[in-house]
């Protein structure tokens, strides 16, 4: 439980939203892709399965670093370390920060990450930050915050459970491009 190993193309140990919500538990039908956060990727995963001390968690990881379904383009890999805390004293509550470095062909890519999330049965807040620097001096930025409320019957039913109501601000910047180009999108 301390270590578990992990090959192949799997969903790579960077970001909330792409590493640890599950499709079954997120508010919204997407996720808030962008380019900055890491998703799919083949190679090696290791992390710990249940909290060390009840609350830290790891996870690290050697990839090509091309993304889901591309071939490796160099002999270089990318290397990623999420760290998670999970206090006991404050259920629910998650803290992460991401790393992620490896040489691509235009040059030395790095992104870097931190996350907040605070659950409880009626409501999940949740707010990402993340940056991508390439060797080409090109830099990205995107975060985004949600907030969800849920709204559960007296009794609850096998066919309705809850429902929920939601509200998502995400914003991207690539800094090579104007300042009036900035990606605005909320649901």
């Amino acid at each position: 439980p301390g270590a578990t190993l992990r090959v192949g193309q799997l969903v790579m140990p960077y970001g909330m939203e792409q590493y640890v919500f599950s499709s079954n538990t997120l508010e919204f039908t997407e996720r808030a892709t962008t380019d900055v956060i890491a998703s799919r990727d083949a190679g090696i995963v290791v992390s710990n399965d249940r909290p060390f001390f009840g609350w830290f968690s790891y996870a690290a990881a050697v990839t090509n670093g091309t993304r889901q379904n591309v071939a490796d383009n160099n002999n270089d890999k990318d290397g990623i370390v999420r760290l998670t805390a999970t206090p006991g004293r404050l259920p629910g509550f998650s803290l992460g920060v991401n790393g992620m470095r490896g040489a691509q062909p235009d040059g030395m890519r790095t992104r870097v990450g931190a996350d907040v999330s605070y659950e409880r049965r009626l409501f999940r807040i949740a707010a990402e930050l993340d940056t991508e620097q390439t060797g080409e001096g090109s830099e990205k930025r995107a975060a985004y915050a949600f907030g969800a409320w849920r709204l559960h019957p007296r009794t609850v039913r096998p066919w309705f459970h809850h429902a929920e109501v939601g509200a998502r601000y995400i914003r991207t910047r690539n800094l090579l491009a104007p300042l009036n180009q900035w990606d605005l999108s909320g649901i």
